[in-house]
């Protein structure tokens, strides 16, 4: 699809670059606010909201009541047409994005850098302590584009009363202590497949835990995907392919849900978003489903959605004050959490237009090679060389950018 290459998105920047604002937005108004070159002397007081989802009445209507010569309006949309609205001649002023595709839009300058004033939201955004907003970033580190409305750390689901019948740590934190280890995470799997559990529903999840928040490229030009870790978890994986130890079920359909019903799928990493799904897909359990933080001392994010502003948006007031009510409103929510605790964990991460299209790549090369039994060093080999020269041309145009 257009939106995942690199050169579309360079193709809207150039779009947008041909002149200081969009066809449509205000010109010759407001020059030195403090709400950018771009906002009028007065501030419309009316926001347009474009979201994926359903307006959230209870929010948009208490900030209708407490400032209510704002007018709101909210604009459903799917998130793929999501480019096609910024480029349009009347862009909305908040955009409530999923926080993958951040990367697919920070190269384009055309929102509000949310850390100047009157923002300055690395110090107004108390919602998540000690979380490194790196990932929020224009392409080139300068701006940062956007704020989360909710950030879900990816976390082990795992049912409490099984572990427990087999003498293994079931409160959070020890069992998360427990799994660091990769030796015993492996002889749990093992242990438990003897009598029909799985703690690995897919030959990958060991994988996919150790690149949770871990980016592709570095704007050193270094690839990212290698390392100690990114070893152990390859080998991980290639010993639960040869035994056997992973359930391989669709848990989004009826055969996976009734695996999980049936306590043959035990343990499941996810974002923290899944404690509800497990609610509605094994309610006769659901007491008995717990959740900690990722084995292998791994912490990262899966899921949740930002703010930004538009750049060209004639009520950026108006846009931070209800992107700040938004907050206040989520705030019992956010601080309800099991990841909050966790936020200053969580690593930097330098996210670009080409992390989606390299996903593609990496899993596509990565279950063949598994396949083909090749080895864990040549498997890692393999994916750096795949990655890197199948997109060689459009990391060469964006390394290319940020010199500039």
């Amino acid at each position: 699809m257009r939106h995942y290459w690199l050169s579309m998105l360079l193709a809207a920047v150039l779009l947008f670059s041909g002149c200081d604002r969009p066809p449509g937005s205000p010109a010759g108004e407001g020059e030195g606010t403090p709400y950018g070159d771009a906002e009028p002397a007065q501030d419309n007081r009316k926001v347009r909201i474009l979201a994926s989802y359903d307006e959230q009445k209870q929010v948009t209507d208490s900030f209708r009541r407490l400032h209510p010569e704002t007018e709101v309006e909210w604009i459903k949309a799917r998130s793929d047409v999501f480019l096609d609205i910024l480029a349009s001649e009347n862009p909305p002023d908040i955009i409530i994005m999923d926080n993958g595709m951040i990367a697919e839009v920070n190269v384009m300058d055309v929102f509000e850098d949310l850390s100047r004033p009157p923002y300055e939201a690395q110090t107004r955004h108390a919602g998540f302590p000690g979380l490194k907003l790196d990932g929020f970033r224009s392409l080139d580190g300068g701006r940062l584009i956007a704020v989360p409305k909710d950030f879900p750390l990816a976390l082990t689901f795992y049912r409490e009363d099984i572990l427990a019948r087999y003498g293994y740590p079931v409160e959070p934190e020890a069992l998360a202590a427990y799994l660091e280890d990769p030796k015993r995470w492996l002889d749990m799997a093992a242990e438990l497949r003897a009598d029909g559990h799985w703690i690995f529903n897919s030959a990958g999840d060991p994988v996919y835990v150790a690149s949770t928040g871990r980016s592709f490229f570095g704007l050193d030009r270094q690839y990212q995907r290698s390392g100690p870790l990114m070893a152990e978890a390859v080998e991980m994986s290639r010993t639960v392919e040869k035994s056997g130890l992973a359930r391989k079920l669709n848990i989004w359909d009826e055969n996976g849900r009734e695996a999980i019903r049936k306590g043959e799928i035990v343990m499941l990493y996810m974002g923290e978003w899944a404690a509800n799904l497990l609610k509605e897909w094994d309610p006769e359990h659901a007491v008995h489903w717990k959740m900690t933080r990722l084995p292998l001392g791994v912490y990262g994010s899966q899921g949740g959605a930002s703010f930004l502003i538009s750049k060209y948006s004639r009520s950026k007031q108006a846009s931070w004050e209800y992107i700040q009510h938004s907050m206040k409103e989520e705030a019992p929510y956010l601080e309800s959490l099991k990841g909050r605790e966790y936020y200053d964990r969580v690593p930097p991460a330098w996210v670009t237009p080409l992390d989606r299209r390299a996903h593609e790549v990496w899993d596509k090369q990565f279950y063949d090679s598994l396949a083909a039994g090749r080895t864990a060093a040549e498997i890692l080999s393999d994916q750096e060389i795949k990655v890197t020269s199948t997109l060689s041309k459009e990391l060469q145009i964006m390394y290319e950018m940020l010199e500039k």
